[in-house]
Protein backbone atom coordinates (compact mmCIF):
# COMPACT_ATOMS: atom_id res chain seq x y z
CA UNK A 1 0.00 0.00 0.00
CA UNK A 2 1.09 3.61 -0.25
CA UNK A 3 1.96 3.88 3.36
CA UNK A 4 3.90 0.81 3.53
CA UNK A 5 5.66 2.50 0.16
CA UNK A 6 5.83 5.83 2.46
CA UNK A 7 7.29 3.72 5.73
CA UNK A 8 9.66 1.99 3.53
CA UNK A 9 11.07 5.15 1.58
CA UNK A 10 11.34 6.74 5.36
CA UNK A 11 13.34 3.55 6.96
CA UNK A 12 15.56 3.96 3.93
CA UNK A 13 16.22 7.71 4.25
CA UNK A 14 16.97 6.52 8.35
CA UNK A 15 19.49 3.91 7.25
CA UNK A 16 21.56 6.04 4.92
CA UNK A 17 21.34 8.90 7.53
CA UNK A 18 22.49 6.40 10.28
CA UNK A 19 25.57 5.44 7.88
CA UNK A 20 26.56 8.81 7.39
CA UNK A 21 26.11 9.65 11.06
CA UNK A 22 28.43 6.74 11.77
CA UNK A 23 31.10 8.46 9.67
CA UNK A 24 31.10 11.39 11.28
CA UNK A 25 31.49 9.72 14.51
CA UNK A 26 34.63 7.64 13.15
CA UNK A 27 35.72 11.02 11.51
CA UNK A 28 35.42 12.89 15.39
CA UNK A 29 36.94 9.84 17.16
CA UNK A 30 40.19 10.67 14.51
CA UNK A 31 40.03 13.87 14.91
CA UNK A 32 40.17 13.57 18.80
CA UNK A 33 42.82 11.34 19.11
CA UNK A 34 44.67 13.94 16.79
CA UNK A 35 43.77 16.59 19.05
CA UNK A 36 45.25 15.08 21.81
CA UNK A 37 48.34 13.87 20.24
CA UNK A 38 48.60 17.51 19.30
CA UNK A 39 48.25 18.69 22.37
CA UNK A 40 50.71 16.26 24.20
CA UNK A 41 53.42 17.84 21.24
CA UNK A 42 52.59 21.08 22.23
CA UNK A 43 53.52 20.63 26.22
CA UNK A 44 56.22 18.71 25.57
CA UNK A 45 57.51 21.79 22.83
CA UNK A 46 56.30 24.17 25.51
CA UNK A 47 58.15 21.90 28.53
CA UNK A 48 61.29 22.02 26.03
CA UNK A 49 61.66 26.04 25.13
CA UNK A 50 60.79 25.31 21.78
CA UNK A 51 58.43 28.35 22.12
CA UNK A 52 57.95 28.69 17.72
CA UNK A 53 57.01 25.05 17.90
CA UNK A 54 54.88 25.29 20.61
CA UNK A 55 53.09 28.12 18.96
CA UNK A 56 52.66 26.13 15.54
CA UNK A 57 51.19 23.09 17.53
CA UNK A 58 49.07 25.57 19.66
CA UNK A 59 47.93 27.31 16.47
CA UNK A 60 46.60 23.56 15.04
CA UNK A 61 45.05 22.53 18.00
CA UNK A 62 42.91 25.97 18.08
CA UNK A 63 42.00 24.88 14.25
CA UNK A 64 41.27 21.23 15.05
CA UNK A 65 39.20 22.13 17.67
CA UNK A 66 36.76 23.99 15.19
CA UNK A 67 36.54 21.55 13.18
CA UNK A 68 35.41 19.44 15.65
CA UNK A 69 32.95 21.41 17.05
CA UNK A 70 31.29 21.46 13.39
CA UNK A 71 31.59 17.82 13.52
CA UNK A 72 30.12 17.83 16.76
CA UNK A 73 27.40 20.05 15.30
CA UNK A 74 26.66 17.72 12.54
CA UNK A 75 26.07 14.87 14.53
CA UNK A 76 23.66 16.71 16.23
CA UNK A 77 22.14 17.56 13.37
CA UNK A 78 21.69 13.87 11.90
CA UNK A 79 20.57 12.76 15.32
CA UNK A 80 17.68 15.23 14.98
CA UNK A 81 16.89 14.02 11.42
CA UNK A 82 16.83 10.77 12.65
CA UNK A 83 14.72 11.32 15.41
CA UNK A 84 12.04 13.30 13.78
CA UNK A 85 12.18 10.56 10.85
CA UNK A 86 11.00 8.12 13.38
CA UNK A 87 8.54 10.17 15.04
CA UNK A 88 6.59 10.63 11.33
CA UNK A 89 6.98 7.12 10.97
CA UNK A 90 5.27 6.41 14.14
CA UNK A 91 2.55 9.17 13.85
CA UNK A 92 1.72 7.39 10.58
CA UNK A 93 1.37 4.41 11.94
CA UNK A 94 -0.98 5.31 14.98
CA UNK A 95 -2.69 6.88 12.09
CA UNK A 96 -2.98 3.79 10.08
CA UNK A 97 -3.73 1.75 13.06
CA UNK A 98 -6.73 4.15 13.70
CA UNK A 99 -8.09 3.92 10.20
CA UNK A 100 -7.93 -0.26 10.29
CA UNK A 101 -9.73 0.34 13.80
CA UNK A 102 -12.49 2.71 11.87
CA UNK A 103 -13.23 0.18 9.40
CA UNK A 104 -13.23 -2.24 11.64
CA UNK A 105 -16.19 -0.13 13.36
CA UNK A 106 -17.72 0.16 10.07
CA UNK A 107 -17.81 -3.91 9.66
CA UNK A 108 -19.33 -4.71 13.25
CA UNK A 109 -21.85 -1.55 12.59
CA UNK A 110 -23.54 -2.78 9.63
CA UNK A 111 -23.11 -6.27 10.99
CA UNK A 112 -24.75 -5.49 14.52
CA UNK A 113 -27.29 -2.71 13.25
CA UNK A 114 -29.95 -4.52 12.08
CA UNK A 115 -30.07 -6.58 14.86
CA UNK A 116 -29.52 -3.62 17.65
CA UNK A 117 -30.64 -0.51 15.99
CA UNK A 118 -29.36 1.67 19.41
CA UNK A 119 -25.72 0.06 18.54
CA UNK A 120 -25.68 2.38 15.26
CA UNK A 121 -25.43 5.61 17.54
CA UNK A 122 -22.70 4.23 19.63
CA UNK A 123 -20.29 3.52 16.56
CA UNK A 124 -21.48 6.64 15.07
CA UNK A 125 -20.02 8.31 18.38
CA UNK A 126 -16.35 5.38 18.38
CA UNK A 127 -16.41 6.69 14.83
CA UNK A 128 -16.45 10.15 15.59
CA UNK A 129 -14.17 9.81 18.51
CA UNK A 130 -11.37 7.84 15.89
CA UNK A 131 -11.66 10.29 13.16
CA UNK A 132 -11.20 13.15 15.83
CA UNK A 133 -8.30 11.05 17.16
CA UNK A 134 -6.77 10.67 13.41
CA UNK A 135 -7.22 14.17 12.77
CA UNK A 136 -5.68 15.19 16.09
CA UNK A 137 -2.33 12.75 15.13
CA UNK A 138 -2.08 14.19 11.47
CA UNK A 139 -1.82 17.94 13.31
CA UNK A 140 0.97 16.84 15.64
CA UNK A 141 4.43 18.04 14.45
CA UNK A 142 6.88 15.04 15.52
Amino acid sequence: SRKEVMREKINHAINGIEVHRREIDNLKLRLENRRKTLYETMIKAKQNREDAKAIVYANELAELKRIIRVVTTSQLALTQIVTRMESISDVGDAILQMSTAMEEVGKVNKSVSDIIPSFNGATEQINSTLLETMTDLGQVSP
